[in-house]
């Protein structure tokens, strides 16, 4: 059997099993009182993705399936002391760069775990949340597993620098958790000092943090200070909305690291979003558009990391759009898409979304990957797993010519419950 013929029999076994749970749940969450402040709240989620794409360097169809269960645990052991636990599954049936088992390089202690990891067919273990937070007064400390994410910019956030979505992901309800400590002070009721302190095992990846934030009648206001893998980095956010248009800017600039072996760098983002009402189709459009500057990006493609998947982007001048239309209560129509102007290559990305029930919906979507293909076979570079925005691996070698041109075409269903 083969592994695009597994992944196909995986999704309509995911698919009914999807449906089944519809109808099994009503609630979102699951909450038990068992005396005095003490309380316990289950919830979590059923999500499966399912890809068929066209690589770019073979033009062969390759198939993926990504089924995960999510279990959330939270605690409420007093007025003041909260813990929670969280743990998520992974069962990968096709060809993906998912399907290696590396752990996130934000874990001090690898806790992962693989009982299945054949070459198409991997079972994946993590706890995703595990922390405990207390609160005294204007003060709130979290140490542990937890979601840590600065920065206000929907499309992508320069500030967002410690584990940021990226900006073409399908599923960004959350935000996977890293290992540290997160204090936050609230002096006044519109203002927030938070210090975060980010440790895993590679010390290079370690970050300690301090932002401030202002909110106030003419905008909020953000200043982050701090060192980020082993360089200074500063921060600067403002946000106001104006007659209905939302307008957000952010600066990041870095210096040079401790060893003195790179130069110092800066990303900037400014975005404006609008909600367009009673348009001439009779409902409400969503268009948001920002324009993003990466200075630790190539100016030629031939130079692209396409080796670090943590470089989300790999040149300099973007545009990112993300627009919705609401056909109706329950389907809505979306476009994410994003244009190396540089290379001049695109990534564009229809969705459909169809909303099953208050905790479930159904998204179909369809990516195109335009722009100059890469050559074959030239002083290329070994085509990694993780280069392409959907994640399809090549074992082909080839010269990068574009971004996105070197990306891969394809589409499919992401089915997501809620409990």
């Amino acid at each position: 059997m083969s592994h695009i013929t597994k992944a196909w029999l995986l999704f309509l076994f995911s698919l009914t099993i999807f449906f089944l749970m519809i109808l099994g749940y009503g609630e979102a969450a699951y909450k038990w009182s068992l005396g005095g402040n003490f309380q316990l709240t289950l919830g979590g989620h059923i999500k499966s993705l399912n890809l068929v794409q066209k690589t770019p360097l073979d033009d062969s169809y390759k198939g993926f399936t990504d089924t995960q269960v999510r279990l959330d645990l939270n605690l409420t052991l007093s007025n003041s002391i909260k813990a929670a636990y969280s743990q998520k599954a992974d069962l990968l049936v096709g060809e993906n760069d998912q399907m290696s088992s590396n752990k996130s390089p934000f874990d001090l202690k690898n806790l992962d775990a693989t009982p299945i990891n054949e070459k198409n067919t991997v079972i994946k273990m993590r706890p995703d949340r595990l922390y405990l937070n207390w609160e005294s007064g204007k003060l709130s400390t979290t140490i542990g597993r937890q979601a840590i994410g600065f920065g206000n910019l929907l499309g992508f956030s320069p500030l967002d620098l410690i584990s940021p979505f990226p900006p073409l992901d399908l599923d960004k309800d959350v935000r996977s958790g890293v290992d540290g400590i997160k204090v936050e002070y609230y002096p006044e009721s519109l203002s927030t000092i938070t210090a975060v302190v980010v440790l895993p095992e590679k010390s290079e990846m370690q970050s300690y943090l301090l932002l401030y934030t202002l909110m106030g009648e003419k905008g909020d206001f953000n200043l982050l200070l701090g060192y980020n893998q082993k360089k200074p980095a500063l921060g600067l956010g403002y946000s106001q909305d104006v007659k209905g248009m939302g307008m957000r800017a952010e600066s990041l600039f870095f210096g040079e690291k401790n060893d003195g072996n790179n130069s110092g760098y800066a990303q900037a983002g400014i975005e404006v979003d609008y909600l367009f009402k009673n348009t001439l189709l009779r409902n409400d459009l969503y268009v948001d558009l920002e324009f993003y500057y990466n200075g630790n990006g190539e100016g030629e493609p031939e130079k692209y990391n396409i080796q670090d998947p943590l470089i989300l982007f790999k040149g300099r001048y973007y545009a990112l759009l993300n627009s919705s239309y609401e056909v109706t209560p329950l389907f809505k129509l979306s476009l994410v898409a994003i244009a190396n102007l540089q290379d001049e290559s695109q990534f564009i990305s229809p969705r459909f979304t169809y909303s099953i029930s208050d905790n479930s919906e159904v998204l179909a979507f369809i990516n195109f990957a335009l722009g100059r293909s890469p050559t074959l076979y030239g002083n290329g570079t070994e085509w990694p797993d993780t280069y392409n925005p959907q994640n399809l691996q090549t074992s082909l070698s080839g010269t990068i010519r574009s971004e996105y041109g070197s990306a891969a075409h394809g589409g499919g269903l992401f089915l997501r419950l809620f409990f």
